[in-house]
Order: structure tokens, then sequence, then C-alpha cells
């Protein structure tokens, strides 16, 4: 994903995130009257779809309006297999641009293929003015690098922030004091049992905080000041029910997840203050359990005006912890404690399922939506693709098309394979392939007995581009196709779809083409394709007249690292002349980890030239061969 893309995705899912605060602001004001822990839940489903925006938006169909094919129907979508650059033979091929890839295989270009080299830029010009986006995008992409080291920096800050007072909390907790006997710990049980509180709570006294606060999610901590041993019972009740009800609802896990979630989305205001409303939401929450262990009001009230008022004494408890009195949410949670209207109960399970389905009915659809989408733009392009009578604007829609990923003109492209334009034919193949377009396996493999060449040669890099099987067998027969270009890119589909006949039909160009390069290409190939057979074609091809294919032979060899081939190689060394040729086979001898290749190292070691000389001493190193002890001695 370049820079400008993910710049776009990052936009639209500040958008997009923004929507869904909307959303649970509107939520939590129609249960403004239930229970806190409703409301609760609400914001932590906001925030959750915050940190899932991204990983949906690229997953998730778009809910664009669909751009029609000429049958009237949406286009299917497939998932995009880029059309990149291919290593074949030790040459890389571009096949990113569709009138580049007959000479890069060595194929004569076609008339129309000059013609086909200007359509980049006028694919985005359009065919009835110029693209707005081509205005804007240049200067964005130019800017894309600096905005995303911006944003990465607010991410970065606000996490290690977060990092910093969780590290903080952990050292105050190593140094607390833990209660494992005494009056506090047993009412800390009791209360832990009424909750419903099931996994073990680690209870310690600090004199580093102020306020009770807990923390942790897989090992709960409760840290106590020590002016807690003073306390009545009733607060040491009350203060150990608040605390327990974090745990219990797991809220430090909720914590992290709006942290998390306000580092993503940190431009935007708005996210910051719904972090604060849902932070008054889950302590209303906690009081509302505290209530219903039988705490009265005013008592519940008038303790944790007591315990704010330590507020005023230093405290490094930050973000890394929850404390129970802070403070900012102090006089809202006085009010709806004291609320005799409010519903303090918990929230129960059909409001939890409410809420979620809620969420998924909002967040689903919104993370769909791009905001940035081009399904006016290419909804044109498909129009001039169907119907324009001009050759040259059919030709740079198909690569329009192709070049935004416009997945939902699949079906015009597969259309256009009819053209009367061989150059559009050729482009429109291209952007299938590029696309992913699984359904246009059918139409790409009619379109291999396309009259002209660079319409094949597109065809077979799309098939190879789509890696179907079912292509395979229509491949094969290109062996004999008369355009050497074609042949040659042939030999880049086979090795992306792979498999046994793939390899057969490699094996039949390494052995018949007649055309050298093509022959190197297949050697090539052959290396990276599964076959029981693929050994004995190259050793065959070490007696190829030509030193280009022997050689690449080799290298293929090498890769294999097959132990079977030493025979044949050593006899290839034997009789090879060209130094090339003996340097490969010397390497392929030496990854065989063969001992029977000792020998005709040993030989190499005697070789006229010095490079082969040097060669066949490292090559000897690496194997490791007593044997081989004498020569390099003498070779000193």
């Amino acid at each position: 994903m370049s820079a400008l893309e993910f710049l776009e995705l990052l936009a639209g899912s500040l958008a997009k995130g923004a929507v869904l605060l909307v959303a649970a602001t509107i939520g939590v004001r129609l249960l403004r009257r239930r229970s806190a822990a409703g409301r609760y839940a609400v914001w932590v489903a906001a925030f959750a779809g915050l940190v899932l925006l991204p990983p949906l938006t690229l997953s998730l169909p778009s809910l664009e309006p669909g751009v029609l094919g000429p049958d009237g129907t949406s286009s299917p979508h497939g998932d995009i297999l880029p059309v990149g650059r291919a290593e074949v033979g030790g040459a890389p091929i571009a096949t990113g641009r569709p009138d580049m890839v007959g000479r890069s295989a060595g194929a004569g270009m076609p008339e129309h293929a000059e013609e086909m080299r200007g359509s980049a830029t006028m694919a985005h010009d359009g065919v009835s003015g110029r693209d707005e986006r081509s205005t804007w995008r240049p200067a964005v992409r130019a800017w894309a690098p600096w905005l995303l080291a911006v944003w990465l920096s607010g991410v970065s800050l606000v996490l290690l922030r977060l990092a910093r007072d969780v590290r903080r909390i952990s050292a105050v907790t190593r140094r607390a004091a833990p209660l494992c006997r005494g009056s506090l710990q047993e009412l800390c049980v009791q209360v832990a049992a009424e909750l419903g509180v099931h996994q073990p709570v680690r209870l310690a006294l600090t004199r580093e905080l102020a306020v009770p606060v807990s923390w942790g999610v897989r090992r709960p901590v409760v840290l106590l000041p020590v002016s807690a041993r003073s306390w009545s019972a009733e607060r040491k009740r009350v203060v150990l029910g608040h605390e327990l009800a974090h745990v219990r609802r797991g809220d430090y896990a909720g914590h992290l997840l709006i942290e998390l979630a306000c580092a993503l989305h940190w431009p935007n205001p708005y996210a910051w203050r719904a972090a604060h409303r849902a932070r008054l939401e889950q302590e209303q929450a906690c009081d509302d359990r505290v209530l219903g262990l039988g705490t009265g009001p005013v008592e519940y009230a008038q303790h944790l005006l007591d315990i704010a008022r330590t507020f005023a004494a230093p405290t490094i408890a930050g973000r890394g912890a929850l404390a129970m009195a802070a403070t900012a949410t102090l006089p809202e949670r006085m009010r709806a404690i004291l609320d005799v209207g409010m519903d303090h109960r918990p929230a129960g399970q059909r409001t939890l399922l409410a809420v979620g389905a809620a969420a998924v009915l909002v967040g689903v659809p919104t993370a769909a939506v791009h905001p940035w989408s081009d399904a006016t733009r290419e909804k044109e392009l498909v129009d001039a693709l169907l119907r324009s009578p001009q050759a040259a604007i059919r030709r740079d829609a198909a690569w329009g098309l192709g070049a935004r990923g416009a997945q939902r003109s699949n079906t015009a492209l597969r259309a256009a394979l009819d053209d009367g334009d061989a150059a559009t034919r050729g482009v429109a193949a291209w952007a299938l392939g590029k696309l992913g377009d699984r359904a246009a396996v059918a139409p790409l493999i009619s379109a291999l007995r396309d009259a002209d060449p660079q319409v094949r040669e597109m065809a077979v890099l799309a098939l190879g581009a789509l890696r179907d099987p079912r292509a395979v067998g229509a491949l094969a027969p290109l062996a004999r196709d008369p355009e050497h270009g074609v042949r040659s890119v042939t030999t880049v589909a086979l090795k992306q779809i792979g498999g046994e006949q793939a390899a057969e039909a490699l094996a039949t160009l390494v052995r018949s083409d007649a055309d050298p390069h093509t022959r190197v290409m297949a050697a090539s190939a052959l290396a990276h394709v599964e076959s029981g057979s693929r050994v004995a074609v190259l050793l065959a091809a070490l007696a190829d007249p030509e030193s280009d294919v022997r050689a690449t032979a080799a290298h293929s060899l090498e890769a294999l690292e097959s132990r079977a081939s030493v025979p044949g190689m050593l006899a290839a060394l034997d009789r090879e002349e060209h130094p090339e040729v003996r340097e490969a086979l010397a390497r392929a001898l030496a990854a065989s980890r063969d001992p029977r290749a000792t020998a005709g190292l040993v030989r190499v070691l005697t070789d006229e030239e010095p490079r082969l000389r040097e060669t066949a001493a490292e090559m000897l190193g690496t194997l490791g061969d007593e044997r081989a002890v004498e020569p390099l001695i003498a070779a000193t």
C-alpha cells in the first residue's frame, strides 16, 4: 500500500470514526435514564469500532453504487492481484505496462503498441474533461509521507504516555506491601464473592498513592493507601466494592481499548471528549454496583467526597490505573448517585445483545463506505469503454479502469475482449488480470486464440496473475505459438500457476523452443514449479547448444539442491568449455552437499581460468570433505 493509499484509508477512518461517535452519542442520550452500565457498553462498542475501522474497510466490499456492465448488472469482484515485475531467467520482465511486455520478452512491438504507450496519461484526463482527482492527487501524494509522519508521531506520543503510566503503576505495585491476611483481606474475599469475582485479586497497601486504584487484566491488582487501615468498616467495604466492581466488569481492558482508539484517532477532538464520557459512565456503573451491595446513596456520596479531597496530594496513577475518586468526574457521579429516578441496576444480557446488534448494524455499513470512492469517474470510464466510437478513448478507458482498481468494471472489461481494436483488447486483458477477476478466466482463454500477438501476450500474463489452474491446459499449446514473445511470457504464467501440468509445458519449451531466450526463461521457471521430472529436463538442458541455456539450467539445479543430479552434472562439467557454465556447474555441485561432487570440484581447482579456480576452492570449503585438503594445499 502506497503512502497516498494509506493516507486515504486513514482519512476515511477518521471521518467514519466521527460518524460512529455521533451515533454512540445519540444512543447514550436515548439511554440517559437507563443504567450507566448500558451506556458504557455503547461507548465500548463505539471505541472498538474505531479500532476495527481500518481492517474492516480493507476487508469488506464497498457499498458505493455498482458500475453496470453491458448486460445491465453489477459485476462481481475478486481480490486484487497486482501485476508487478517477474524475475525470469535472471532478468526482470516488466508486466505492469502492457505495451512493454513484448519488448521485455524479446518480441517485436506491434504497430499499435506505440499508441498504447501514451494511454497512461490519457486515462486519467478523462473523456469529457480532466478528472478532478488528478488536480489534487499529485499535491496530496507529495505531502502524504509528511502527513503520515505527523499522524504516527501523535499515535506514538499517546501510546508512550500510556506505557509510561503503566510502567509507573507497575513499579508502585512491586514496592507495595501485599495483604495476605487480616481484616482487609477477609473483607476483600467477602465482597468479591458478593460481586461474583472468581479470579484471584491481589490486594496491597502503598504510601505512594493517595486514593484507591485498580489495574491489570489477567492478574488484577487493587492498591489502597496506607491510610486505609484506619478507615471505618463501612468505608473499607465501599472502596473494595467499587474497585472489585472494576475487576468484575473487565473495565481495565475497556480502558486500554479506549486509550488505543484515542491514539489512532488523536486528530479528532471529539474522540477525546467521548473518552471522557465513557470513563464517567464506567465509574457510574461501578458506583451502581456499590449501591447494589446495600450502601445508601447519601452515605456513599459522602465517602466519595471524603476520598476525593485526598487528590490534593500528589499521585502518579495517571492513565495506568483506574482511580476511584477522580475530581474530573465527581460532580456528575454525585448527582447520579443521589438521583432516585436513575436505573442503578447492572446491564442485563438483553441490553448487551441489543447494544452489540446495534453496533454491527451501524459499524459494518459505515466501515464499508469508501468516502473517497471513484464510483462516478469509473462509471464514465465504463461508458467510454462500451460506447465511444474512438478506439483510442476505449483503450484509455480500459487502462484507467485497471489502474484505478475499478472492481465493478469487470463485466465491461470482459466485453472489451471482443473489441474491434486490438490495442483495446490487449489493455482490457491486462486490466482483468490486475483486478483479479476469476470470472474472466474463460474469456481470457478464448483471447489466447486472438490473431494479434500483443493481445495473446496480455491474455497470457493476465491468466498468470489470476493463478487459476484451469488456464494451464490452454497455455500449454502456446509452446507452438509462432510468436516467440508469446511463448516467453507463457513461461511467466506457467511459473505463477505451478503444478505438474505447468511443469510439463515448461519442459516442452526447454527441450524444443527455437528461441534461446524462451528456453532460458523456461529453464529458470522450472526451478520454482514442483515436478518429479524437472531434474531430468534440466540435466538434458545442460547439453543445449546455447551457453545461456546451459548456465540457467545449472543455476536451477543449484536451487533444487538435488543429489540425484550430481552424476549428470559431473559429466556435463567434463565436456563443458564455457567458463560461465563451468562456474555455474561448480556452484550447483556444491549446493547438492553430495560427496561425489568433490572429485569434480577438485578438477576445476586446476582450471586455466583463475576465477573458476577461486570458485572451486570456495565450494570445496563449503563441502567440508577431507579429500579436498591436499588439493587445496597444493593450490596455495
